[in-house]
């Protein structure tokens, strides 16, 4: 088997159930919900410290589950928490795969080759050569996405919001392509996970899997399955 022939196969199987990008505004308070069970020594005000995003008080948890006692809590109580009041955390991607010359730079640092088996973060840019140079990134909710190669892509922010499920990707692509497949949402109605800006519109979707491109015409978008917001305009599988 020939290297080039070799190189596709790796990429094939390691972009099985690839990701979706987007740029979304934070969720409101009346957005989706997460649900909490009591344990044994919970308070409102230990959930407070522990869970919800600075500014957020034991309150509105008081007020959102109707408690009348907030120092008495049942334990296996389930408390509904609005996502967007949860603490955002940040998270790292891991580098499933590097082939050719790849090159990482990060804040502070002298570039340096990304190899398989990195982690990179907020602030990250990876930059990838012309030819068969190419990166595929995981991020923490499983989602995939494979950088093409002469891309240029920054890593703007990896959350996770409290102890939940809830998983929140900004990306910039300067340059080049990028190909993805996002883990569904768990929320209700469904959130944009992974998200990414480019110089010309901002694309968001929701457990859906796209090709992305930038070009001297603007940026050029294919989508696979699902749906894919292209800013105000909704761009269903099979079109572009």
């Amino acid at each position: 088997m020939s290297s080039i022939t070799l190189h596709r196969a790796v990429l094939s199987g390691l972009l099985t159930g690839f990701a979706s990008l987007t740029l979304a505004a934070p969720p409101a308070t009346d957005g989706p919900i997460w649900v909490y069970r009591v344990r044994a020594g919970d308070t409102l005000v230990a959930l407070q410290a522990r869970l919800l995003a600075p500014g957020v008080g034991w309150q509105l948890l008081q007020q959102r589950n109707e408690i009348a006692d907030p120092r008495r809590l049942p334990i296996g109580l389930a408390l509904k928490i609005p996502v967007s009041a949860l603490r955002a955390r940040p998270v790292e991607a891991e580098v499933l795969f590097s082939h050719g010359e790849v090159e990482l730079r990060r804040p502070g640092q002298a570039p340096r080759p990304l190899a398989s088996g990195d982690r990179v973060a907020d602030g990250d840019e990876i930059l990838t050569a012309r030819g068969s140079a190419s990166a595929v990134l995981r991020f923490d909710d499983g989602s995939r996405l494979l950088v093409e190669p002469a891309s240029r892509l920054r890593i703007e922010a990896l959350t996770r919001r409290g102890a939940s499920a809830y998983h929140e990707s900004r990306l910039r692509l300067d340059s080049g392509g990028a190909e993805a497949k996002v883990t569904p949402s768990p929320a209700a109605p469904p959130r944009p996970r992974l998200q990414i800006r480019t110089p010309v519109v901002n694309l968001a979707v929701r457990g859906t899997e796209f090709r992305a491109r930038i070009a001297d015409d603007g940026t050029r978008l294919e989508v696979l399955s699902g749906r894919v917001a292209a800013g105000a305009r909704a761009v269903p599988a099979g079109l572009g």
